[in-house]
């Protein structure tokens, strides 16, 4: 679903945005939609009238989280270093 055919649908008296819903892309329209919901915060069928959806980025995906043990330094600890192998060429 594409972000530039969704609408949201503001109730009038809390202005709260509780409905998303969709507009043809093929035909304009110059009104806005107009439609009688029921608002859970007010808790009343209200008219709803078209507004535009705030664009939320993704969230960003974090590393999880690790449980730090008592004594433990905040210093990463890093990998010992394997011994370097002299080549030699074998004889054919």
């Amino acid at each position: 679903m594409s972000q530039k055919n969704l609408i949201g649908l503001r109730c009038d008296s809390c202005g709260r945005a509780g409905y998303i819903s969709r507009t043809n892309p093929k035909k304009m329209v110059a009104r806005k939609i107009e439609a009688s919901k029921f608002c859970k915060w007010c808790r009343k069928h209200t008219k709803h009238k078209e507004a535009k959806l705030p664009i939320k980025a993704a969230p960003k995906k974090q590393a999880p989280k690790t449980k730090k043990v008592a004594g433990a330094t905040d210093k990463p600890v890093k990998a010992p270093k394997a011994p370097k192998v002299a080549k030699t060429k074998e004889a054919k």
